[in-house]
């Protein structure tokens, strides 16, 4: 196989300790903590760093990366170079062998994970198979360090990751962002999106169901915007975002004109951040909405079934401290009796118990890290 052979003679060429290579997703997109990461190390260390992004152009455009970063095609003669040269590697995912990377002395593997914290339990604590089991323990056994976001991720990471490692306890980039975006990077974030700031908006984004199921999704968007309009007041839209794998199952003119599809907006990040409150039911960025103190509510209507056929959670969803809806009319209870006051005490004492480390310096803490241990 080409790779193969374009992978060993690389080896042999000099690491480059300067050299950062990042994926996110397995190159289906820029985002997540490798994009943030990324754009941290692009404004602060220009001069010293040399930074790298791989794409899977089936899925993902050269043009959406930033001047001063260099996209590399996963299907290139150049990814393979990259791979076997880079001074250090930064994912959000599992890498598969496919990839070629087998760590050579002076490369370092940063997993950053795709969550600061998560409700589906994952790898050990979730029956994955087999396959995959042999996959990501070989992926783990590469690994030089894991970002986590709190204890609660710590704790994770050494039980179920199959990795005994190196933890950055340091937040997330993904987070830092979030906690950091000034008001002109928010409205550069309004004009992107095409979306009015004198606009409450409500994102929806829900998880994937296997078979791509599509009968838990059965929210009243009609009576959603009534009931957010008769107790905040002003104008609400909802941007509707599915799963990425549900792209193009939902005819979305079926939907509203209170409905703005927002499916295939690229990062989820941007739309957390133009948005008054989230609803989804068992996605890991209910957690990013929290780190913002911003309300998440949990519309859940097959919540016996997912619990019994789909994933196991860390939390009991009952327990959390988002409002809990299995129906229309639940959604529309709670939305009516909603607390400011109460909902950001239960806030603070969740954000308590898991030990967040999120402060918004991840990236500070990453990039120091990585000039620190250049070999």
């Amino acid at each position: 196989m080409l790779r193969d052979i374009l992978t060993n003679v690389c080896r042999h060429l000099p690491v480059n300790n300067s050299k950062v290579v990042m994926v996110s997703h397995l190159g289906k997109n820029y985002s997540c903590n490798p994009k943030y990461l990324c754009e941290y190390l692009l404004a602060n260390h220009r001069c010293d760093l040399q930074l790298i992004y791989l794409y899977d152009p089936t899925n993902c455009s050269p043009d959406v990366f930033p001047e001063g970063v260099t996209p590399v095609s996963i299907y290139s003669k150049r990814f393979a170079y990259e791979m076997a040269t880079c001074g250090w590697f930064v994912s959000n995912t599992r890498i598969p062998d496919w990839f070629r990377f087998n760590p050579r002395k002076g490369q370092h593997y940063i997993q950053t994970w795709h969550s600061s914290l998560r409700l589906k339990m994952i790898e050990g604590d979730s029956n994955l198979g087999k396959n995959y089991e042999t996959m990501a323990k070989a992926d783990s056994a590469k690994i030089s360090a894991i970002v986590s976001g709190c204890r609660f991720s710590s704790d994770t990471f050494h039980r179920a990751f199959w990795y005994n490692g190196k933890l950055l306890e340091y937040g997330t980039p993904r987070i830092d962002y979030l906690l950091n975006l000034s008001n002109k990077e928010k409205s550069q974030i309004y004009a992107k999106a095409r979306l009015s700031s004198e606009v409450h908006y409500v994102l929806y984004a829900p998880t994937f169901r296997k078979g791509g199921d599509l009968s838990a999704y059965s929210i009243n968007y009609n009576a959603l915007v009534l009931a957010l309009r008769n107790k905040f007041g002003g104008e609400w839209k909802i941007l509707f975002r599915l799963h990425p794998n549900l792209k193009d199952t939902v005819n979305v003119s079926d939907l509203g004109e209170c409905c703005i599809d927002m499916t295939n907006y690229s990062d989820i990040q941007e739309l957390i951040v133009l948005s008054d409150i989230l609803i989804t039911d068992y996605s890991s960025c209910m957690f990013d909405m929290a780190f913002m103190k911003k309300l998440c509510i949990l519309y859940a209507s097959d919540l016996d079934y997912y619990l019994a056929n789909e994933r196991n959670l860390y939390f009991d969803i009952k327990s959390l401290p988002f409002p809990l809806a299995q129906n229309n009319r639940e959604l529309a209870e709670l939305i009516d009796t909603y607390s400011e006051n109460n909902y950001q005490k239960i806030l603070s004492v969740f954000m308590q118990s898991i030990g967040s480390f999120e402060d918004g310096k991840a990236c500070e803490r990453i990039a120091e890290y990585i000039i620190q241990n250049n070999d």
